[in-house]
């Protein structure tokens, strides 16, 4: 039987948007980890091939820093001047 829509098969569940505790607990042991071995971690990626170190460091990464996501910018152009219609416009040609 599904659920119904908008409504939770487990309402007393993690709120919507809270990171799960184990992904927290992981980032947290990572950053200790670089923390703690920083000067090691550095000895060991100078001595990787370029290509080697970029890879390893590509796979760390998201665990560290957050990955940015797209926005959607809804803008009115009804509610802009002159002045700002033409700096936007401005700003388009230069992108391209």
């Amino acid at each position: 039987m599904p659920f119904e829509k908008g409504k939770s098969g487990n309402p007393a569940g993690r709120p919507k948007g809270k990171k799960n505790k184990v992904t927290n607990d992981v980032k947290k042991w990572l950053l200790d980890l670089f923390n703690t071995h920083s000067k090691t971690l550095e000895t060991d990626l100078k001595a990787m091939k370029p290509r080697e170190r970029w890879e390893i460091i590509a796979k760390i990464l998201p665990f560290i820093v957050p990955k940015l996501q797209a926005m959607d910018a809804k803008v009115d152009l009804n509610t802009l001047t002159e002045e700002q219609l033409t700096t936007i416009i401005e700003a388009i040609k230069e992108e391209l």
